[in-house]
């Protein structure tokens, strides 16, 4: 949803360009800071998300939904 509402189409699938902090993050969806950066290093090593050199997050949006998929 958050890339959806913030993000803007990327050849890679989704960019949100505004900087959003792991604090930020897990005050949006209430958990911890903590668990906000072992889900975003899940999500990184599983190729679901990538953080560009100005800290901008792809979010690529069929491999979101694929896994999302496979743990439902």
């Amino acid at each position: 949803m958050l890339g959806r509402h913030l993000g803007k189409p990327d050849p890679r699938s989704r960019q949100i360009a505004i900087r959003i902090s792991h604090e930020e993050l897990s005050q949006m969806v209430g958990t911890t800071r903590p668990r906000i950066t072992e889900f975003m290093s899940r999500l990184r090593l599983l190729g679901i998300v990538e953080v560009t050199r100005e800290h901008h997050l792809i979010v690529k949006e069929a491999k979101l939904r694929s896994y999302l998929h496979s743990i439902s």
